[in-house]
C-alpha cells in the first residue's frame, strides 16, 4: 500500500477545449536546473517583452519585418531572455497586438477539436478509489462504458535499461550509502515497472495505468477480480508513431535516448462498466513470487532499525500530534526510531556587524539561568512568515527542527529551534552554527512542520519488502532485449 496521493489539479481560469494544461512550479525550481533552466523566460521577462511591443505599437502603427527584427536583435544583446518572447516577424506582432493578448498568452498553441479527435488519447476513463482487494491499496475504476476491445488508458513508458541501477546498498559505518558493496534491496519504484524475466531493461509507465492492480484466471482473486479474471490487457501502442521505431532499437540505444519513445496501451478484453474495477495479469512468475512473499514474510526483527518504525507520509496525512521538548508537554514516549520532524526556513541575509552583536548578546547572557520566555524575548525570531507559497509555488527547504513550546491551546503555532542542515558541506554552515548560538523562532505556524524519515529508514527500505517487476507477455516482448536472466 501507498500513502502517497496524487495532487488535485484545479482550473485557476476558464480553460478552452485545445489548451495545454500548465502548473507553476516556481521560478525557483527552474533556477536550480542548471544551464537549460537559465534560458526559459520568466514572469518578468514576459511583462518586459509586453512592454516593449505596447511601446513599439504606439510608435509604429505597423512595422514591417526588418523593424520587429531590429528591436528583437537590440533587446538581446542586453537581456536573451526577454529577446526570446518577443515577436520575430511583422505577422507575429500582428497577431499580439491585434487581440489584446499578453505575450504570455500568445505563446501557447491552441489545438483545434478536429486534431483533438484524430490525434487525442483519453486520460479520464480512469480513476482512483480503493482497491477492492483487501490490503491492495488503491485501485483503477472506470468511469463510463468500455466497450471490448478498446483503450481503457495509453501507458507512455520511460526505459531504465539497466534494472540493477535500482538497487539499493547497505550503508558503512559512516552512514552513507556503499555502492558496490551488499545489495539489500531494490527501490520501490521497481513495482511499477513492466519488465521481463531475460531482459536487464525494465519499463516505467507515465499515466495512471500504474493504478491497475492484478488478477488472473490461474486462481481464485479476492475483491471484484473473483473467478471472473482481468478484464483488460496490454498491447504495443499503435498510435505513438514513435513505438514501433523504438520497439527496433537495441538496449544499447535506448540507453542513448534522452528521452521516450515506447508507449503500450491497456484495453478491454470484455465490455467494462461505470465503477468496475480495472484488472490486468502481471504474468505468472509475478503471481509465484507473491505468493511465496506472503507465506515467508516476517515482521522485521529486533536490531534491524525498523522494528521501532513509522511512515512519516502516514503521520503528516493523518496530522499526527507535534511533541515538545519544552514543560508545557511532558511525553514519555517520543517518536519511532525512524521519525524526526523538519520546518520550513531559509536564510535571511544578515549583514557581518549584526551577526557579531547576535554573537557577543549571546555570550554575554545568562541564559542558563533565564527562564524559556525571557530567553526567547532575547533570541527569538518572528517565524510566522515561513510557509509554502500556494500562488507562486516558489521552492522551499525544510531544515531539521525541534518543537519547543505550544504556543495556543489549539496547537496552530509553536516555538521551534531550526538546526543546521545535516547535508551541507562545511564550507556553507551557517554564521549561528558557526557561533553555536540557538536559532529560535516564534509564532511558528504549524503548517510548515512535516514528519520526515532519516535517511534509509523510509518505507522503500524495509527489510524483505516485496519487490518485482510486472510482466511483459513473452510473444510480444522483443527477442533483442533479452540480455540476461532474473
Amino acid at each position: 500500500m501507498s500513502y502517497h496521493l496524487g495532487h488535485d489539479f484545479v482550473s485557476t481560469r476558464d480553460i478552452e477545449a485545445g489548451e495545454e494544461i500548465f502548473v507553476s512550479y516556481g521560478e525557483s525550481w527552474l533556477d536550480g536546473r542548471g544551464d537549460w533552466g537559465s534560458l526559459i523566460p520568466r514572469e518578468a521577462d514576459f511583462e518586459t517583452g509586453d512592454q516593449i511591443t505596447k511601446l513599439l505599437k504606439e510608435r509604429v502603427s505597423a512595422p514591417d519585418d526588418a523593424i520587429v527584427s531590429l528591436i528583437k536583435d537590440i533587446v538581446a544583446l542586453f537581456d536573451d531572455r526577454t529577446s526570446s518572447v518577443l515577436p520575430e516577424t511583422s505577422s507575429e506582432f500582428s497577431d499580439t497586438t491585434a487581440n489584446g493578448e499578453h505575450l504570455a498568452w500568445s505563446s501557447i498553441e491552441r489545438r483545434s477539436m478536429d486534431w483533438i479527435l484524430e490525434n487525442g488519447q483519453c486520460l479520464d476513463n480512469m480513476v482512483m478509489k480503493k482497491s477492492t482487494i483487501p490490503q491492495a491499496g488503491r485501485g483503477g475504476f472506470a468511469q463510463r462504458f468500455l466497450p471490448s476491445g478498446s483503450v481503457v488508458v495509453p501507458v507512455p513508458l520511460l526505459q531504465i535499461v539497466d534494472r540493477d541501477s535500482l538497487d539499493i546498498y547497505a550503508r558503512d559505518g559512516s552512514e552513507k550509502v556503499w555502492y558496490g558493496g551488499e545489495k539489500v534491496g531494490k527501490q520501490v519504484m521497481l513495482n511499477y515497472c513492466f519488465g521481463h524475466k531475460d531482459s536487464s531493461m525494465v519499463l516505467f509507465p507515465t499515466s495512471n495505468a500504474l493504478l491497475v492492480n492484478h488478477c488472473s484466471t490461474r486462481k481464485k482473486g479476492e475483491g471484484d477480480c473473483g473467478e471472473k479474471g482481468p478484464n483488460a490487457a496490454y498491447r504495443w501502442s499503435t498510435w505513438d508513431t514513435n513505438t514501433k521505431k523504438w520497439l527496433q532499437m537495441s538496449l544499447e540505444e535506448l540507453g542513448q535516448e534522452e528521452g521516450r519513445g515506447l508507449t503500450l496501451e491497456m484495453y478491454a478484453t470484455r465490455d467494462i462498466y461505470p465503477g468496475e474495477e480495472i484488472f490486468i495479469d502481471y504474468g505468472e512468475e509475478w503471481e509465484e513470487a507473491w505468493e511465496s512473499h506472503v507465506r515467508e514474510w516476517q515482521p522485521p526483527h529486533e536490531g534491524s532499525g525498523f522494528a521501532d518504525y513509522a511512515s512519516a507520509t502516514k503521520m503528516n496525512i493523518d496530522k499526527e500530534p507535534l511533541l515538545s521538548f519544552g514543560d508545557e508537554m511532558d511525553s514519555k514516549e517520543g517518536y519511532a526510531d525512524n521519525i524526526f520532524t523538519a520546518c520550513i526556513y531559509w536564510e535571511e541575509e544578515v549583514y557581518e556587524e549584526d551577526q557579531d552583536a547576535i554573537i557577543a548578546s549571546w555570550e554575554q547572557s545568562d541564559w542558563a539561568n533565564a527562564t524559556g520566555r525571557e530567553f526567547l524575548a532575547e533570541f527569538g525570531l518572528d517565524g510566522k512568515d515561513y510557509v509554502f507559497n500556494n500562488e507562486t509555488h516558489d521552492w522551499v527547504a525544510y531544515w531539521p527542527c525541534e518543537v519547543f513550546f505550544w504556543e495556543d491551546d489549539e496547537g496552530e503555532n509553536f516555538t521551534v529551534r531550526i538546526r543546521q542542515e545535516a547535508t551541507r558541506d562545511v564550507s556553507e554552515h551557517t554564521w549561528w552554527h558557526k557561533a553555536n548560538v540557538p536559532r529560535m523562532l516564534v509564532n511558528y505556524p504549524r503548517e510548515s512542520i512535516q514528519f520526515f524519515s532519516f535517511p534509509y529508514t523510509s518505507d522503500q527500505h524495509l527489510p524483505h519488502a516485496f519487490r518485482h517487476h510486472i510482466g511483459i507477455r513473452d510473444e510480444i516482448f522483443p527477442s533483442h532485449w533479452k540480455d540476461k536472466s532474473y
